[in-house]
């Protein structure tokens, strides 16, 4: 004779519903045990602040330069929005310049200080480096310096401009 309820018997040799219940049961602890601290770790995380060096500054000023310089030469290609895309690129690129000076004069005076501590420091090997350093730096930052502020100073910014700032 069959019946249509379910019978206690049944349930307790069903192992994959006692098994699914288990791992919901377990899942649901885990979630409410850990979460909390999930969350407190992120919050943590998330308002450490890192203090970044001048040169640090200096280097993700840069790449932020040349990712807006790409994204720009490469939206100049359609003629009917070039203009309004130059312009962009402009206001962008002045926002960014002033960070950019600041930082490459901290840069300077980081670079001249290191220098300067390693007098103390009997390696010739680590002072030839830290004056290789100081030389590239004032090599190629005042074409950068230069190309950016011609940008920023002439009438219209042209693709020539641009694409001569990501070329240092």
């Amino acid at each position: 004779m069959t019946t249509k309820y379910i019978k206690i018997d049944d349930i307790r040799q069903s192992k994959k519903l006692f098994s699914s219940i288990t791992y919901s049961v377990l899942a649901c602890f885990i979630f409410v045990f850990y979460s909390p601290s999930a969350l407190a770790l992120r919050y943590v995380l998330e308002n450490k602040q890192v203090t970044q060096t001048n040169s640090e500054k200096l280097m993700g000023g840069l790449v932020n330069l040349e990712g807006i310089t790409r994204e720009a030469l490469f939206h100049l290609k359609d003629e009917r929005q070039k203009s309004k895309k130059l312009e962009s690129y402009k206001g962008n690129l002045s926002i960014l310049y002033s960070k950019l000076q600041k930082y490459a004069q901290g840069t300077r005076k980081e670079l001249v200080s290191s220098r300067d501590a390693l007098h103390s420091v009997e390696s010739e090997n680590a002072k030839e480096h830290q004056g290789q350093l100081i030389n590239s730096f004032d090599k190629h930052w005042p074409m950068i310096d230069r190309n950016l502020n011609e940008q920023l100073k002439g009438e219209a910014t042209n693709i020539e401009s641009v694409e001569a700032s990501i070329s240092c």
